[in-house]
């Protein structure tokens, strides 16, 4: 049990989060708490909890498959506790941060010194890199992760120090993976960070060898727990990875991917150690697409080499730092683009999980230095202090004038269109709110703008010419699709909205050949125009045909930054 000095110091940490999140409990639903919770009624009525054992994260009809049954059953039950008042979802939001810095807190009171503990977990506390996981509903996921990973290397830690893993603890870190693989499939590297821990923070003079064949049952429970998890995702998903990639990865060139994600790590860096500018977008111009190795991929590369010799010089001198950054590392891998195409070049709630190894990091260089630092002239020790306590409060005020950012879409992407100018999807963003508000000229323009400065998204295109098309500018709705069609050719929205323009504007023998082209490709319901456009042609008139309902992602329904 903890003495009344440590649960005075719990409570500081748990005050910490607290103010530094509370500000965000009168936020609404922004961005995609929209599709995720507001209109998906598969969480608006309360089902047995294996019953989201069988859904994918997203609607079906809506953003890639992805596979979270715990966090979507949170949010079902979060519906059914307020009946869909979001000041529910954003207080769950805040105490799981709470318990998140909390978990955080004990991870680093296995490892480090309690003043130095406490430090580091008040730090992670009040990051301002946070706010995007906390002030967004759908960040719960992050959270669910920045808990339940960091209690079960916690629990790993204390358990190894008692003696090999028995059967029981075996079964708890089993049941900890799984849980938080179902709140978000980042969490498959637990194992990674649990060997990382066995070679680094448990002192056992047994030689390896021995002590992986003692750990072999609880390693294959995780590798029993992973495959299961995979498989149920793969049948409910109906793929092994994420459908979502980014528009500039989707021909496949790898180089562009490479390079492009070492262009990246500085801003990975500079978000976790001075997170000062924040934004809710980070897409082509704001992080560029690099086809040549040039001097950011130059940087990115020295940083990532730099950090490979801090593991190794630490191994032996400093081994919490050594941990800290293979945390890092490992809980970015998933999402770095180095592996396997994502959805997103960089995105701040991605940084939640990879948060906990830097504090881990600044305790274990700061740790070795403790017993001097408390013979330190009192006026020495008084600074210091001063100093952390200054940089508490500068986190602590960036964070909580942050949240209300994400108050909804309007204020959003009215706010990311600033922090981030040169993103050619907080434009388009930004634009689709004035077009929603009835500033067209001005909306018409953002979205532009946006379009300008990255001119490879097919589906901004497609959007753009489907709000032309229901404003009867066919000429403009058709360069629109142009560009859908140089990018992808058989895409059959803008083929079909394509062919629907041309007979608008009487140019049937150009109609006529894109749906024969349709036809050959196969595209269902490509017939079917043919057939319409020949009658047109033999008459030379005929009824306008419905240009039917628009798409999900149009204007007047924001992309997703």
């Amino acid at each position: 049990m903890p003495t009344s000095h440590g649960r005075l110091q719990l409570a500081g940490v748990a005050i910490l989060a607290l103010a530094a999140s509370i500000t965000g409990l009168g936020n609404g639903f922004a961005l995609d708490d929209i599709p995720i919770v507001l209109t998906n009624q598969r969480i608006h009525s309360l089902s047995a909890p294996w019953t989201f054992l069988g859904q994918t994260y997203w609607p079906a009809d809506q953003g890639p498959a992805l596979y979270r049954p715990l966090t979507i059953f949170g949010f079902a039950l979060q519906w059914g506790a307020g009946g869909g008042a979001p000041v529910v979802f954003h207080l769950t939001s805040i105490l799981l941060y709470v318990v998140a810095a909390l978990a955080v807190f004990w991870l680093a009171l296995e490892l480090l010194p309690r003043p130095v503990a406490l430090v580091a977990a008040a730090l992670f506390a009040v990051h301002p890199v946070h706010v995007e996981a906390v002030a967004n509903v759908v960040g719960q996921s992050e959270l669910l992760v920045g808990i339940l990973v960091p209690v079960a290397v916690a629990w790993y830690v204390r358990a190894r120090r008692g003696g090999p893993i028995t059967i029981q603890g075996g079964i708890v870190l089993a049941a900890l993976y799984a849980l938080s693989l179902g709140a978000k499939e980042h969490a498959v590297v637990l194992p990674g960070l649990l060997i990382c821990a066995e070679l680094l923070l448990v002192n056992d003079t047994t030689p390896v060898r021995t002590r992986f064949e003692r750990a072999l049952p609880a390693l294959l429970g995780l590798l029993a727990v992973l495959i299961t998890f995979w498989t149920v995702r793969t049948m409910v998903t109906g793929g092994t990875i994420g459908r979502d990639i980014h528009p500039a990865f989707r021909n496949g060139d790898v180089g562009t991917r490479l390079l492009t994600a070492l262009g990246v790590v500085p801003e990975w860096l500079r978000l976790l150690l001075y997170p000062v500018h924040l934004s809710a977008d980070y897409n082509p111009q704001e992080i560029p697409i690099l086809t040549s190795f040039g001097w950011r991929a130059f940087l990115g590369l020295s940083l990532l080499l730099e950090l490979a010799w801090a593991v190794v010089w630490a191994w032996r001198r400093r081994p919490i730092v050594a941990f800290g950054i293979l945390w890092t590392g490992l809980t970015l891998f998933p999402v770095s683009n180095f592996l396997l195409p994502t959805g997103i070049l960089l995105a701040e709630r991605t940084l939640f999980l990879p948060s906990v190894g830097v504090v881990l990091i600044l305790g274990g260089l700061v740790a070795p230095l403790w017993p001097a630092i408390q013979t330190w002239p009192v006026a020495r020790q008084r600074l210091a202090g001063g100093l952390v306590a200054l940089i508490l409060l500068c986190g602590l005020l960036r964070s909580a004038l942050r949240q209300p950012v994400w108050k909804d879409n309007a204020t959003l992407f009215r706010v990311t269109a600033q922090d981030a100018p040169r993103s050619y999807k907080a434009r388009a963003a930004y634009g689709v709110m004035l077009l929603q508000s009835g500033q067209e000229e001005a909306g018409e323009r953002e979205y532009l703008e946006g379009l300008s400065l990255y001119r490879d998204d097919p589906n901004l295109f497609a959007d753009l010419g489907d709000w032309y098309l229901r404003k009867n500018r066919c000429e403009d709705a058709l360069a629109a699709y142009a560009r859908v069609l140089e990018l992808v050719p058989n895409h059959w929205a803008a083929t079909s909205r394509t062919i629907l323009c041309l007979t608008r504007v009487g140019r049937l023998d150009e109609a006529r050949r894109l749906a024969e082209v349709a036809v050959g490709r196969g595209d269902e319901g490509a017939p079917a125009k043919l057939a319409y456009v020949d009658s047109l042609i033999a008459h030379r008139a005929g009824p306008e045909p419905q240009a039917g309902k628009p798409s999900p992602g149009m204007p007047g329904a924001a992309p997703r930054p």
